[in-house]
């Protein structure tokens, strides 16, 4: 970079008593160049002399003069002396490979000295240079420099160097960089200044780049939580999604359910759309990831049970390569992704090399085990044959052998038996084996890194029944001379199998004296005489699911100038999931039957996405400033189709094997996404901050007519203890900051072609061998986007007893222009249409951050953090509800998951059948009974930790807790067939159920007919306050130990140390719901699991230089 300015009488005084750096001087002689020029200005003179030497050129002279010079593979060294200082009357000074020239003050002709008017010259024109430098003395480009108490600063330009005018002889600048402590200094201009800046252990100073341009905590006029690497280490979980339950305010993650796989739900600040879900936007590296949260599976499987089931996408991604998860949260955070923020963006950024010399190996090897965190105690055979018989009785009926009878119960015969069929489908101990090398080699200017890791686990189902991936990831970082080019990429590959079965845990609640086996060895599937499903047929019944994915993001950055850079991003996210569900001929009863054939699914499945984002940014002390645009281009193709015909179960994963096909299914969708965007961040001595942005968006989501989009947001803070008058307080309170923020986002989440025509393959029988079509959706050009505005307050503030930081956040959301689907009547011809409703959604409530010191003293130090979430979910304003068909289920100002549901009245005590409140007074029960009795989204939810250091030695808790109403026990029975009296077994709380008149009890009588009083109501009995319970919690879900070994044995071997470790997740659940797992809260899909695993982590010395 180079300055314009004379001053001809400061640097004689500056450099009249230096001499050149002897390593400097040696590189200029042995530097040689040659210029042939009879006529060129000084600055592109010295940028010749840069191309063709490995020093930088700054200049304190004018530029515009012209000078000669033709020289020919001459010593730099000479070149400066003969040209530059003799001829030319320049000085210069070479230090740390910079060389910098100016014009000497003029001397009188009697001394060669400075003249008293010089002198006094000197002193009223004062300027200061110096040198910026880390703790390994490497340049610090872009730090502040800022004269104290006053708004006078630069910044340094990309080899650390500054020049500042100053006022007075003795002037205090004031350091500060993003990631580094804040020092100030005292200078003068009779020296070169340089200052070394250290690292910053405060979490207010960590870098954070949750957009376009780097923050920190103090800093930052957003919200943003961060999970780190070392908080993902410590779980022994192969899923990366695991690591962010509890860790961050404002955010929910809900396993849906336990199998290896399986998805997660994340909701951020609640629900914004009655239509969409509320899936936040994935970034990976800044990359938008190609499924986002979507599930992978088009097929069925145990792993997709449950709402919001399937394979996971962020499945395939090893946490051992991820540096940091970032959660963006309020309208200053999310605004500058537009209409794909609305929900919140997860934004994870991947492991990188760090600046150093020579080569590092980081191993880690990992074993554990794991068992689901839920057992039910079931109902022993002779229980289940008097709840059967009491079923009997109650419907006057008697039990008998004959299968002509009504009470025909040959399930009853066997009193003996008593199988165990939890123990046989979940009972397995699941293994799981997890290896990770990363090998990293970085000098000043280039960096690189290799991560290879490789995980296996089986399931409570069966050691073959095994969830394995296979990764590889790699980054590399580069870094011209002077960083004015700025070279970076980094790509994954990943192989994820599961290999599970199609089939939920109902029958695990089959009849406990049912025999497993005939006489003749083979399965058993007499079920209560009647041709029935056999537990063991599910696992046979292999459903596998391979999954392909490629990540790939390439960065560069060109300085310009001093302050302009341009940037570029390119970007390409893919995942291929091929799958397969085999029925086979072994699954079947074969008893009696002539010819069984075996059936096999096929499906697969693409997510791809591209992106490419030129940028512009321009930096000054106060000022950063981006533009730029986004052009994203996504396409999903998928394909099913039925293989039927197989004679042989060893053929049924071959498509060539099958007799004929059926059912093929073949779709697909493109999407185009085109913005543009800026960003300014405004910060005046690190006091006062603002953050202003806009984007439009452009979405082929939407017809032409109604295409873009505009969105904005502005963000401002004060960090009000850098207040002179607030000096005194600053012994009790080291930090605050005041932030506030508004901003409208939008939302295209509503799927491809809605506002086309569009058709459907009609499920009616061919004409003539040709299948028809039906009309799907008209054609409906007038819906636009949803907007949704955000408001959000907050205080944060940190203590200087205990460094305790605490955080208090409110925010106010409201989604309005409503996307939802209209039902037609069957006379339009299509099904339904899509369009913008007046209606609004609100979002508000607390957050609350606290972290701190409960101890320290020299090696021990035992610390806390608590994050507490107070959501409230609401439905404002909805024009014309009573005329829709959301009218039952919709309350205004109430959540849009509101239970509008009948009271139940419990059992009656003398007839032992179900009641419900007839609160209108009317004789019997209708829809005008119904009341709101609560919501499904979490009343509070969040997480506390601590953790303890001691020397080598620490230790870890996490727990998550959770404030929630959640399906009832009597809806997973009812919704799973579990009717009381009928030949199914049960968990062992049915006991309390009505035996006769006066009985106080939990659940109705038994019966052995669904169509008994008792039971042909059971679906309005599951509408009522009965079908759901407080499903609250408290889970252990992280504990950690770990020692670290070090010491000259280690160290004589090559190793730097080794981390001995034992991790444990979902360690225990404290809960009154008795259903089952609370977080799962269905009695069909496998409980969360509990896992213990042990690990070494070995960190190997510089590889060449052991």
């Amino acid at each position: 970079m180079y300055a314009s300015n004379i001053y001809p009488l400061l640097l004689l005084m500056l450099f009249l008593s230096l001499g050149v750096n002897a390593q400097d001087t040696k590189l200029l002689e042995t530097t040689r160049v040659s210029i042939d020029e009879e006529s060129i200005r000084l600055k592109p003179l010295l940028r010749k002399l840069e191309a063709q030497s490995s020093l930088k050129f700054n200049a304190i002279t004018n530029w515009n003069k012209r000078y000669k010079l033709q020289v020919f593979n001459e010593q730099l060294i000479k070149v400066l002396e003969d040209h530059f200082k003799n001829k030319w009357g320049f000085q210069w000074q070479s230090i740390d490979r910079v060389v910098t020239i100016w014009k000497p003050t003029p001397a009188t002709p009697e001394s060669g000295k400075p003249t008293p008017d010089t002198k006094e010259k000197v002193i009223k024109s004062k300027t200061l240079l110096g040198r910026v430098l880390d703790v390994k003395d490497e340049p610090l480009p872009g730090v502040t420099i800022t004269i104290k108490g006053t708004r006078k600063g630069t910044t340094a330009d990309a080899t650390g160097h500054f020049i500042l005018p100053a006022a007075d002889s003795l002037t205090t600048l004031v350091f500060s960089c993003i990631g580094f402590k804040t020092i100030e200094q005292q200078c003068t201009p009779a020296k070169i200044v340089k200052v070394r800046l250290e690292l910053s252990d405060n979490s207010l100073d960590e870098i954070q780049v949750p957009g376009y341009l780097p923050t920190s905590r103090r800093l930052a006029t957003d919200v943003v939580s961060t999970v780190k690497a070392a908080d993902i280490d410590r779980y022994p979980t192969g899923n990366l999604a695991a690591s962010l339950q509890g860790r961050a305010a404002g955010l929910s993650v809900t396993q849906s359910n336990g199998a290896p796989g399986a998805a997660y739900k994340f909701e951020i600040r609640g629900r914004n759309s009655l239509l969409n879900p509320p899936n936040p936007f994935i970034l990976v590296d800044k990359v938008p990831y190609a499924p986002n949260n979507q599930s992978l599976n088009i097929l069925t499987s145990m792993v997709s049970q449950n709402t919001g089931g399937g394979v996971g996408a962020i499945t395939g991604i090893h946490p051992g390569d991820i540096e940091s998860i970032h959660i963006l949260k309020d309208a200053s955070a999310t605004a500058i992704y537009g209409s794909r923020g609305a929900n919140g963006v997860i934004d994870i950024t991947t492991k990188s090399a760090a600046i150093g010399n020579g080569i590092k190996m980081v191993a880690e090897l990992m074993k554990g085990y794991s068992v689901p965190t839920f057992r039910y105690k079931m109902l022993k055979t002779p229980q289940y044959i008097a709840l059967r018989r009491e079923g009997l009785i109650n419907d006057k009926i008697a039990s008998s052998t004959d299968p002509s009878d009504d009470g025909y119960a040959p399930d009853m015969i066997d009193t003996l038996t008593n199988t165990d069929w939890q123990q046989i489908l979940i009972g397995n101990t699941a293994v799981q084996n997890s290896a990770h090398v990363a090998v990293s080699a970085g000098t000043p200017k280039t960096q690189a890194r290799i991560g290879i890791g490789y995980s296996d686990e089986s399931t409570p189902f069966s050691d073959d029944m095994t969830h394995t991936l296979m990764s590889v990831h790699s980054s590399v970082q580069y870094g011209s001379r002077g960083d004015k080019l700025q070279i970076g990429g980094s790509f994954y590959m990943a192989t994820d199998k599961i290999k599970s079965y199609d089939a939920s845990l109902r029958p695990m609640f089959t009849r406990s004296n049912l025999s497993r086996y005939r006489p003749d060895g083979s399965l058993n599937f007499d079920y209560s005489g009647e041709q029935g499903q056999h537990p063991e047929a599910d696992p046979k019944k292999a459903y596998h699911i391979a999954t392909d994915n490629a990540m790939l993001n390439l960065t560069s950055r060109f300085a310009v100038a001093r302050k302009v850079a341009l940037k570029a991003r390119l970007g390409y996210s893919s995942i291929f999931a091929g799958e397969n569900l085999q029925q086979p001929i072994a699954a079947q009863d074969q008893a009696g039957a002539d010819t069984l054939m075996g059936t096999s699914t096929f499906a697969t499945n693409r997510f791809e996405s591209f992106i490419i984002e030129p940028m512009a940014e321009y930096q000054t002390e106060h000022l950063k400033l981006i533009v730029g645009s986004s052009f994203q281009y996504a396409r999903n193709r998928s394909l099913r189709y039925v293989g039927q015909g197989y004679t042989s179960d060893a053929l049924l994963g071959s498509i060539d094997a099958a007799s004929h096909f059926t059912d093929s299914i073949q779709g697909g969708s493109d999407y185009k996404y085109g913005s543009f965007f800026g960003q300014a961040n405004y910060n005046v001595f690190n006091k006062y901050l603002m953050t202003l942005t806009y984007r439009m968006d452009g979405s082929s989501r939407f017809s032409p007519e109604n295409r873009f989009g505009h969105f904005g947001a502005v963000g401002i803070a004060w960090n009000f203890m850098e207040e002179p008058f607030l000096k005194p307080l600053k012994s009790t309170i080291e930090y605050g900051k005041i932030r506030a923020s508004y901003g409208v986002t939008g939302n295209d989440q509503i799927g491809d072609y809605q506002y086309l025509d569009t058709w459907r393959r009609s499920r009616g029988e061919p004409f003539q061998g040709i299948s028809g079509f039906a009309p799907e959706s008209l054609y409906n050009p007038e819906y636009s986007w949803e907007r949704c505005r955000k408001f959000d307050v907050s205080l944060d503030l940190q203590f200087k007893r205990g460094a305790w930081l605490l955080g208090i956040d409110y925010y106010l959301n409201r989604s309005d222009k409503q996307l939802v689907r209209f039902d037609l009547p069957a006379q339009a011809g299509a099904r339904s249409v899509l369009k913008n409703l007046d209606a609004v959604i609100g979002n508000q409530g607390w957050e609350i951050t606290m972290s701190g010191n409960l101890l320290k003293r020299s090696s021990l130090q035992i610390s806390t953090s608590l994050n507490l979430s107070l959501p409230r979910n609401r439905l404002i304003r909805f024009n014309g509800l009573e005329r829709t068909a959301y009218a039952k289920d919709l309350l205004i100002n109430k959540s849009v998951t509101s239970l509008n549901v009948f009271q139940y009245g419990g059992v009656d005590p003398t007839t032992g059948l179900h009641t419900l409140v007839d609160i209108d007074g009317r004789a019997g029960i209708d829809d005008n009974d119904r009341r709101y009795s609560g919501h499904l989204d979490p009343v509070y939810f969040g997480g506390i930790s601590l953790q303890i250091n001691w020397g080598k030695f620490e230790c870890s808790l996490l727990g998550e807790f959770k404030k929630q109403t959640v399906p009832s026990y009597f809806y997973n029975a009812v919704m799973g067939d579990l009717l009381l009296g009928l030949p199914t077994n049960h968990p062992s709380m049915v006991d309390d159920h009505w035996r006769r008149p006066g009985d106080v009890v939990s659940f109705a009588q038994a019966s052995s007919r669904r169509t008994s009083d008792v039971h042909k109501d059971r679906h309005l009995i599951i509408a009522s306050t009965h079908g759901y319970a407080d499903g609250s919690y408290l889970k252990v879900r992280n504990a950690y130990v770990a020692y670290t070994f070090t010491g000259n044995q280690l160290s004589r071997i090559g190793i730097s140390r080794i981390k001995a470790s034992l991790k444990a997740r979902n360690l225990f659940t404290f809960t009154g719901y008795d259903a089952t797992d609370p977080e799962t809260a269905n009695l069909f899909a496998l409980p969360t699991l509990r896992t213990v695993a042990a690990s070494v982590q070995i960190t190997f010395k510089d590889l060449l230089n052991k």
